[in-house]
């Protein structure tokens, strides 16, 4: 006969976020994107733009940025613990679009190892807010293996 154990696992840690306030990103610097509101984070794991998990494994991320029109290059990328990046748009052939999403799955110990969402363009930019719909956002979730 069939055993049923106590349940499947969750994808937790999770959190998803937003811009509560516009950005201005100045021409080719690498700048963190700020994230002022959260709408979940299951576990207490984000906190200053920064997403620390305390359960290891495989997470996906998505990140996303909205703003002024501009041409040029465009990358926004996943920076971990500070060093390491996994870029999730890398354009450089940008053309006037609004917004950029991308997403990427990456190793994270749930022992120190965070996750910040990082942008750089050409001709600089100010990310917008516009209340409940933010294009700017960002979020994750454990993958169960």
């Amino acid at each position: 006969a069939p055993e049923w154990g106590t349940g499947g696992e969750k994808n937790t840690p999770s959190f998803d976020t937003k811009a509560n306030a516009s950005q201005t990103i100045s021409n080719g610097t690498n700048t963190k994107v700020i994230f002022g509101q959260e709408n979940i984070d299951t576990d207490g794991c984000f906190a200053n733009s920064r997403f620390t998990p305390t359960t290891a494994g495989y997470y996906q991320f998505n990140g996303s940025t909205a703003g002024t029109a501009k041409n040029g290059y465009i990358a926004i990328w996943l920076r971990k613990n500070g060093s390491e990046d996994y870029y999730m748009v890398d354009s450089s052939n940008h053309n006037g679009s609004y917004m950029e999403q991308g997403t990427v799955v990456i190793y994270l110990n749930g022992s120190g190892d965070y996750v910040e969402l990082y942008i750089n363009m050409a001709n600089g930019r100010t990310l917008s807010y516009n209340g409940n719909n933010a294009g700017t956002r960002f979020s994750g979730y454990r993958i169960i293996t």
